[in-house]
């Protein structure tokens, strides 16, 4: 994705995107693009960030995690 996204920067004659803006999964996307094309990049809006950790997907997704316990009925089967 990260080729595509560089693919696609020079198809369209963007010198340097003005700003990246990633959310939750596309935040790991974001990052992946700027460390691999630093000087592709004028600045990053990163929001809802979740870089797919095994924590954060134990956090999220796990009986025993966080959100579970902010919401405990939600997760009674």
């Amino acid at each position: 994705l990260v080729a595509d996204c560089e693919a696609l920067r020079r198809e369209l004659g963007v010198e340097q995107w003005a700003c990246v803006l990633g959310g939750s999964w596309g935040v790991a996307l974001a990052l992946a693009y700027a460390q691999e094309h630093p000087s592709s990049v004028g600045a990053m809006v990163l929001r809802g960030v979740c870089a797919m950790r095994p924590q954060e997907i134990d956090w999220l997704f796990s009986s025993r995690g966080g959100a579970a316990a902010l919401n405990p009925n939600g997760w009674k089967t």
